[in-house]
């Protein structure tokens, strides 16, 4: 309490809160506020805005509204469409072989609206029967549906299987005796079991790093070794 009271008093200098490791109650600070108004006026959802500066989606929304009542967002007039706006979606929209409307970039610019008012004009354009193309709520936009298959490559790139080089085999019997020594030691390995779409691959490793071995198991092979 005493710190507190020095610092109110201007004895102790004042913690700044906008570097606070937790992001829960930290003050916005101004470059924050830029980066909110600018994301806001492109027309990013409040979701995009919460990574970009590690906050949650509640607290972006809380802190937009706060910024409109200090008049550093203008609340922009609700848009009154006309026949001819109507009429330039119904012509520039396409969709995709799913339904999903395939070209928002597009409308983006040509109404100057952002994705989320067109998507809501879409939906209900759709209830009017102005749009008689529904989407396939079953499946995927196929544009989201490329996404994640490129997340899902990116991902799973490192678990690829490698091809092991093929030793050549010699058989003993050609290797003349005298050429023969044998030694034994003892050799510790690692075992490590990576589980991929139902498949089981296990490799061994030495203590340095270097794999020795690698088997890979069927969903059979690895139900019965359990």
């Amino acid at each position: 309490m005493k710190i507190y009271k020095m610092q109110k008093a201007g004895q102790l200098p004042e913690v700044d809160l906008t570097k606070s490791f937790d992001s829960s109650g930290r003050k916005y600070s101004l470059e924050e506020d830029k980066r909110i108004i600018a994301m806001y006026k492109s027309g990013a959802t409040y979701k995009a805005i919460g990574e970009s500066v590690d906050r949650t989606e509640h607290a972006i929304a809380g802190r937009i509204l706060k910024l409109k009542k200090l008049g550093k967002i203008k609340n922009n007039a609700k848009k009154t469409w006309s026949s001819s706006d109507e009429q330039l979606l119904l012509k520039a929209i396409k969709f995709d072989k799913n339904g999903y409307v395939s070209n928002y970039d597009e409308l983006v610019r040509k109404t100057k609206l952002n994705e989320k008012k067109l998507m809501q004009k879409v939906s209900r354009l759709r209830k009017q029967g102005k749009i008689t193309q529904q989407a396939d709520r079953t499946k995927a936009s196929v544009k989201s549906k490329e996404a994640m298959n490129k997340f899902n490559d990116a991902r799973f790139a490192k678990y690829t299987k490698k091809e092991t080089p093929q030793m050549e085999k010699t058989s003993i019997a050609s290797i003349p005796m005298s050429s023969i020594d044998v030694e034994s030691k003892e050799v510790i390995l690692i075992l490590t079991t990576i589980v991929l779409d139902g498949h089981k691959i296990q490799q061994y490793f030495t203590k340095e790093g270097q794999l020795v071995a690698q088997k890979e198991l069927t969903p059979v092979t690895a139900e019965v070794s359990q």
